[in-house]
C-alpha cells in the first residue's frame, strides 16, 4: 500500500511568517476610506399608485377603514378632489375594495385617467389584502 504524502497539495494561506524577509501583505481593504452614512432620503413615489399606505401598514386592515380613512388614502395617491363624492356615497374600505371602474364612473368620477389611477390603486390594494389573508389562512391551518 502506498503512504500519502504529508504535504497538502494546495498553497499555504500568506502570513508575514512564510514571507521572504522585507516582504509586506497587500492590504485587502484600505484603512483609509469610510462609506458615508445615508441619510433618509425624502419620500418620492416612484409611481402614482404608491403612498404611505403602500406597504407601511397591514393592508388586510383596509377593509376595516372608515370612511375618514378611505378619504386619507385619496389624498395620499392626489385624488384628494373626490373624497366629497366618496362620503357622500358612505365609502368605507370594504366598499372601496370591491370597486371598479365602472363604479367608479357611476358615482361621478368623470375624468378617466383617475378613473383608472384610482382603479389600479384599488387593485393594488386588493391583491394584498387578499394575498395577506391567504397567508394568514395557511399559518393557521398549520
Amino acid at each position: 500500500m502506498a503512504m500519502l504524502s504529508s504535504k497538502s497539495p494546495y498553497p499555504s494561506a500568506l502570513t508575514s511568517s512564510n514571507l521572504p524577509p522585507g516582504a509586506n501583505l497587500p492590504s485587502v481593504l484600505p484603512t483609509s476610506r469610510r462609506v458615508p452614512v445615508m441619510t433618509t432620503p425624502p419620500k418620492n413615489y416612484a409611481s402614482p399608485t404608491e403612498s404611505d399606505f403602500s406597504e407601511g401598514e397591514g393592508t388586510d386592515s383596509v377593509k376595516h377603514w372608515s370612511e375618514d380613512r378611505v378619504c386619507d388614502y385619496l389624498r395620499s395617491v392626489k385624488c384628494g378632489e373626490y373624497e366629497k363624492i366618496f362620503r357622500k356615497n358612505h365609502i368605507n374600505g370594504e366598499n372601496f375594495l370591491e370597486m371598479d371602474k365602472e363604479v367608479l364612473k357611476e358615482m361621478g368620477i368623470d375624468k378617466v385617467g383617475d378613473r383608472v389611477r384610482l382603479f389600479l390603486c384599488i387593485k393594488k390594494l386588493r391583491t394584498r389584502t387578499y394575498a395577506n389573508q391567504k397567508k394568514r389562512n395557511r399559518v393557521s391551518a398549520e
